[in-house]
């Protein structure tokens, strides 16, 4: 399900779309809520105070934990692209039923 505000700037989705497709890679099918067939992924955004922010809610997958180090190439190409590119972040939840990524960014230089 997608939910939240509709953006038809194209330059907008430009921005954020390397940040999603790292969120949703092949990791959501092969280990997390997609790996199963009544699994599902929820993605709503809304927008509040100049900031658009995305949340992806995985459910009905199987049990999560934290992964343990600090995190690969991937996570930390997503964390800085944000943050230096839209003035945003990545934080990373990890409840036993499953996984949630909720990415924040400046609704400014989104339009920039």
């Amino acid at each position: 399900m997608v939910s939240g505000h509709s953006r038809q700037d194209e330059h907008r989705s430009q921005g954020i779309a390397p940040s999603i497709s790292w969120v949703s890679s092949p990791n959501t099918v092969k280990y997390g809520s997609l790996s199963v067939a009544d699994g599902t992924v929820d993605v709503s955004c809304p927008e509040h105070d100049g900031e658009v922010v995305i949340v992806w809610t995985e459910r009905g997958g199987p049990p999560v934990s934290a992964p343990a180090g600090p995190g690969g190439f991937g996570s930390k190409l997503v964390s800085r692209s944000l943050g230096q590119q839209l003035g945003g972040s990545i934080v990373y939840d990890w409840p036993p039923e499953g996984a949630v990524a909720t990415l924040g960014m400046s609704g400014a230089r989104l339009a920039a």
